[in-house]
């Protein structure tokens, strides 16, 4: 446990972080919401919070011993309660496997630690609307890049650290499914 913490020291929720969270209108101690598990009380929670039927940011975080590390960043323009309940799925969308990369994050940790994470996700509200969802979505994913560059989270940019060897290993996975998803459809 003790090299596992180690390792993940650099995401821990800094001081630092917090401010630079601040500055893009995250307010550290009402926006949040606590103890997210898969299960349905957590969308229930989620979508009783008419706030987060607004377009914008969300942050999660998982806590180990009390101390919270940065999990993701990502930006919601239809709204953010949709969003979470996307990534709360208990069932895997092959059409939308990257939903389920908080899945598969906290079901790393639980058979390879043996740690039952708990999350909390905190959230900021995009308060300018556009006659344009296009100049809207734009303007939530510079926001989104933006703080992601800054605060840097465990899962941080796709097209950054998705490259070379594990494009290929996550390339042929796909090319694997889809192979004997034809398969079976034509023979």
């Amino acid at each position: 446990m003790e090299q596992l913490l180690e390792k993940l020291k650099p995401f821990i929720l800094s001081p630092d972080d917090k401010i630079k969270l601040k500055d893009n209108n995250f307010n550290h101690e009402t926006d949040f919401i606590s103890n997210i598990s898969f299960d349905k009380d957590s969308k229930k929670e989620i979508n009783k919070n008419e706030n987060l039927l607004k377009s914008g940011l969300y942050f999660w975080v998982f806590i180990i011993n009390g101390i919270e590390y940065k999990l993701y960043i990502g930006s919601a323009g239809s709204g953010i309660s949709r969003r979470l309940c996307d990534y709360l799925k208990n069932e895997f969308q092959p059409s939308s496997a990257n939903d389920y990369k908080i899945h598969f994050f906290n079901d790393y940790f639980f058979y390879e630690f043996a740690i039952k994470l708990s999350y909390k996700v905190y959230f900021s509200f995009y308060e300018n609307y556009f006659t344009e969802k296009d100049s809207l979505n734009m303007t939530l994913f510079n926001w989104e890049t933006q703080l992601r560059n800054n605060i840097k989270p465990v899962i941080f940019d796709n097209t950054h650290h998705f490259k070379g060897e594990i494009k290929k290993e996550i390339e042929n996975s796909f090319k694997t499914t889809y192979s004997n998803y034809f398969k079976k459809i034509i023979f």
